[in-house]
């Protein structure tokens, strides 16, 4: 089964794409990430992860060879492209953008895909997610903003591998952020408010899964606010969630080894208007 890729202009088997050794991707793992997903077969979110995408490369002055109506068009013909077998499955899209050799004027950008993580979404659906502590820090967004998925995930490798698991980022002053998969969200209680909390938005990629949560939460009048916590505070929140483009919305069941309140009222809800949202028949 042979699986479609988009290179600069050309269609090629995945198994044949290249990139010449100099090229800044090789050199310094230098680019731009936006990994997507079909719902039901539909990029649901393609529009939204796109306006990341190309904000993200106008920011870094990394020049596109594709418009924004070119590269909806590329992705669907993507996903038209694949083999017969995988028809009705659900799949990763990622566009890939490098800045090239030394002197390219406009990037090299590729479209590809891969499976998703099945048994791991499974896992958080029967089991819950849990979260670890790793002695990797997270990025300062002095030097990378958290706003740009780039391709430069040597801190997320090695955060995994120490953790044993999904590790939980954090600064060195003890703010947590996010993991390498999908955000953190905390489930607070404030007098009569239900109140969902995020880290710092300097802190943190802009997901776009997160932001469809955000408008969740407001429809169902629920507060929303972005502040620093720490593990101590994270570790008794009412609930934590966590929210990623592979998954959706998954609550988490342990923080370092601990237990939390699991499957929690207020995530079951907003993950039952995330299916609804993204057309998935609930109950």
């Amino acid at each position: 089964m042979e699986f479609q890729a988009w290179i600069n202009g050309t269609w090629q088997t995945e198994n044949e794409v290249r990139l010449p050794l100099d090229d800044a991707m090789v050199t310094h793992g230098a680019g731009l990430v936006e990994v997507l997903r079909t719902w039901n077969g539909r990029p649901v979110f393609l529009n939204r992860h796109l306006d990341r995408f190309i904000e993200s490369a106008r920011e870094m002055d990394l020049h596109l060879p594709l418009d924004r109506e070119a590269l909806v068009s590329v992705v669907h013909e993507y996903l038209g492209r694949q083999p017969l077998a995988m028809s009705g499955q659900d799949r990763h899209v990622v566009l890939l953008a490098t800045p090239g050799a030394p002197g390219q004027p406009v990037a090299t950008l590729i479209v590809h895909g891969r499976a998703l993580q099945s048994a791991l979404h499974r896992e958080f659906k029967e089991n819950g997610a849990e979260l670890r502590r790793s002695p990797v820090k997270a990025l300062p967004p002095e030097t990378i903003p958290a706003r740009w998925k780039h391709r430069s995930r040597l801190h997320w490798y090695l955060a995994g591998r120490q953790s044993g698991g999904l590790a939980l980022l954090e600064t060195p002053a003890g703010i947590v952020t996010e993991t390498a998969i999908g955000h953190v969200v905390m489930v607070a209680r404030e007098k009569e408010t239900t109140l969902l909390v995020t880290p710092p938005t300097d802190l943190v990629l802009p997901g776009v899964t997160l932001g469809v949560l955000q408008e969740l939460a407001h429809k169902r009048r629920y507060g929303w606010t972005s502040r620093p916590f720490g593990w101590d505070e994270l570790a008794k929140a009412a609930e934590v969630m966590l929210v990623g483009s592979g998954f959706g919305i998954a609550g988490v069941s342990r923080v370092c080894g601990a237990p939390l309140p699991w499957p929690g009222p207020v995530t079951m809800e907003l993950a039952a208007d995330f299916d609804s949202f993204i057309g998935i028949p609930t109950g």
